[in-house]
């Protein structure tokens, strides 16, 4: 193997390989006994390696920062690390090591391939031999098992038996609570998440909301948003057509029940009613506002990654709306970028365990069907084959029109498209109030009542 591995690669390439091997586990298993302290170029570098090597090949356990320390200070006793240089390990590793890296899967896929290339490197120098004698055959078996040594060697996802685990999963189905205690991310409309087969959406899971133009899709992930937030979750959110402001206006209108058009009129209520919500612990909503085609999937990635190294969990990420994303890919059709977009958000939400919640439009033939089935979606069917559930914004007009008990914009119908682990072709009918920013009333005369004392429509705003 090559005695300088990361030739060509940066200072803060390696000081960022170092930081995967303190921050991942698996990570120094993979690379113990591959890479070598005097791989790294700088003498500090190498040090740390030294100590995380060592470490990974005696102990299994996550390496602590007072572990880190200790040894620092045992290699200055034995003269390793000089008095004065000391203070300067301390402050790489507390402010660029201990760190999780920003680009952690790049950097293993870049070890990986180097290992795989050393040694398929050996194998080639060994095959010249093999080559004047024509044993090509013995030529492909080595170069072949060079490459599954190097693969298996850095493969560090984890495997699970089912047989080991059965009784783990069945001491659960026992348990006559287990059921109540799994929990999704709800959507904030109690007959929607009672199909869910975990209450609500599970972090890993995606779900896409699906209606024609002006239906609602922005208002129901507001909605999610705001639920989330009122469970204590944070949520990430994505605007990609409408402005930051207006999100934020909606909000505003959607949690404390004043019409968007009264807001400005209403500052006090709105003031009080934020307060007496705030009151009982709320979670975050954090916008981010770019333009149409300009978010990527990878720019998810770096996002959620910067809030890990943060301390920030993130529990649900909106996309409104995934239609109008980029792929990180070049994909001349539209179409087909539509599918890759999707794919890969759905495995964001899978990679960093969070729900991904989007909407899609609707194809015009929507536009006369009683139900918005998953065959409603525009362009690439694979945003149905992606998603985990898939849930069409129904309405006649005859519902548009009806006014229970003479308030709200109208009733709809959120019909399950989609259902990966439950009932699906089934409708959930709601009241909608567009002019507070609402999805079913029932569920926020509820929230009034709690936060308020009675549903927000009672109560006068002022004069």
């Amino acid at each position: 193997m090559s005695e300088r591995p990361f030739e060509g690669y940066s200072p803060e390439f390696q000081t960022s390989v170092l930081s995967l091997m303190f921050n991942d586990t698996k990570f120094l298993e993979m690379v113990v006994g591959i890479l070598e302290p005097e791989h790294f170029d700088e003498k500090i570098d190498s040090v740390f390696a030294e100590i995380f090597l060592d470490y990974g090949k005696h102990y299994k356990d996550p390496i602590s920062k007072e572990v880190v320390i200790v040894e620092m200070r045992k290699l200055k006793v034995k003269k390793r690390i000089e008095e004065e240089d000391l203070s300067s390990y301390i402050r790489k590793f507390a402010t660029e090591i201990a760190p999780p890296p920003l680009a952690g899967d790049w950097i293993k896929k870049e070890i990986q391939d180097f290992v795989c290339s050393k040694g398929l490197e050996v194998e080639l120098v060994n095959a010249v031999d093999l080559l004047k004698k024509k044993s090509f055959g013995e030529i492909i078996e080595r170069l072949t098992a060079a490459y599954d040594k190097g693969i298996a060697t850095t493969d560090a996802r984890p495997r699970v038996s089912l047989v080991e685990t059965r009784k783990e999963r069945i001491k659960v189905y026992k348990d006559p609570e287990a059921r109540t205690k799994l929990r999704g991310h709800s959507t904030g409309i109690e007959g929607v998440d009672n199909i869910l087969f975990a209450k609500g959406v599970s972090p890993g899971e995606m779900i896409v909301f699906c209606g024609s133009p002006g239906r609602g899709k922005s208002i129901v992930l507001i909605n999610s948003a705001i639920k989330g937030m009122v469970d204590g979750e944070n949520t990430l959110f994505y605007t990609l057509e409408v402005a930051r402001s207006i999100v934020e206006n909606r909000i505003d209108a959607c949690l404390t029940g004043v019409p968007i058009v009264e807001l400005f009129s209403n500052g006090d209520i709105v003031d009080a009613r934020w307060d007496a919500v705030e009151k009982r612990g709320l979670g975050e909503i954090d916008i981010i506002d770019l333009p149409p085609r300009t978010l990527t999937p990878n720019m998810i990635r770096r996002d959620l990654r910067r809030y890990k190294s943060e301390g920030k969990v993130i529990h649900r990420v909106v996309v409104d709306y995934a239609d109008i994303m980029a792929s990180d890919r070049k994909i001349d059709e539209r179409r087909l970028e539509h599918g890759d977009v999707y794919e890969q958000i759905r495995g964001v939400a899978k990679e960093f365990q969070i729900s991904m919640w989007t909407a899609a439009q609707a194809n015009r033939d929507s536009l006369r069907k009683a139900d918005v089935d998953i065959d409603s979606l525009s362009e690439d069917f694979s945003k149905a084959m992606t998603a985990d559930f898939v849930i069409g914004l129904s309405q006649s007009k005859s519902e548009e029109a009806e006014r229970p008990e003479g308030r709200g914009t109208g009733r709809m119908r959120m019909f399950f498209g989609k259902n990966r682990n439950g009932k699906k072709a089934i409708g959930v009918p709601v009241i909608t109030d567009y002019t507070r920013m609402r999805i079913s009333l029932e569920d926020w005369d509820v929230f009034d009542s709690r936060h308020y004392g009675a549903p927000s429509f009672r109560l006068p705003l002022a004069s």
